[in-house]
């Protein structure tokens, strides 16, 4: 903040002054996250403990064969937040009748989360789960060994006492607010008269939300604990 002011004589002829004032505020969090990628000819794993794929991609282009208690299969999501706060302020007199008035502020809100995909592929997919399996944003299928477009060849075989899944969002949200006021002149003096006056506003807003659900391939799925009677499906999409 800087504040000067100059007085002479008993007039306002004689006066001068200036003051200003000015803020400033920033912050960014920032979480990335960069999937694990394994490929191979064919890929087994075979526990009597807990598996958990988390931000990972496998790929086999032959067979992947997973025998485990519990499957975790998930999703991670990249995170972002960044704030920005400022505002302005100055007054200026002069001593022949210029006078300016300024007043600046701005804000800014980003928030945005991205989806990050992991997946488990191969030309042959087989998964004996004893217990649960569990699928959060993430993908399960077969596809055939070179093929660019990642067609399902319907070579998926799940076998899982219960299954549940979850959708993960990826959404975007920004916020943008601005003003700013200008005033200054130079009133009835011997030169033209001079007024100068400056209002700007600005508004933004944008929301947008997007889920990326659990996917399973088309196959042999067999769940042996399904409630029929669930009102509340799973989000999850199976192809058949």
């Amino acid at each position: 903040m800087n504040v000067s002011y100059t007085l002479y004589g008993t007039n306002s002829s004689n006066l001068s002054g200036s003051i200003s004032r000015d803020s400033s505020t920033s912050t960014s969090q920032q979480t990335t996250h960069n999937n694990t990628n394994l490929t191979a000819t064919n890929i087994n794993l075979n526990t009597t403990q807990d598996t958990k794929i988390k931000g990972a991609n496998l790929q086999a282009t032959n067979q992947l064969n997973i025998d485990t208690k519990n499957l975790e299969v998930s999703s991670v999501q990249n995170k972002h937040k960044a704030k920005t706060r400022s505002q302005g302020a100055s007054l200026g007199i002069g001593s022949s009748g210029v006078n300016s008035v300024g007043f600046n502020q701005s804000k800014a809100d980003e928030n945005s989360k991205t989806v990050l995909l992991t997946s488990m592929t191969a030309k042959q997919v087989n998964i004996n789960t004893q217990a649960h399996t569990q699928l959060t944003g993430s993908l399960i299928a077969a596809t055939d060994t070179g093929d660019k477009d990642g067609n399902d060849n319907g070579q998926l075989n799940l076998t899982t006492n219960s299954l549940s899944a979850s959708s993960l969002n990826t959404t975007t949200n920004n916020k943008s607010n601005s003003i700013g006021l200008n005033a200054g002149g130079n009133a009835n003096t011997n030169s033209a008269k001079l007024n100068r006056v400056s209002l700007d506003y600005t508004n933004n807003k944008h929301n947008s939300k997007t889920k990326v659900l659990a996917t399973l391939g088309s196959g042999n799925i067999q769940i042996a604990d399904i409630d029929q009677n669930n009102s509340n499906p799973i989000p999850i999409q199976i192809q058949f």
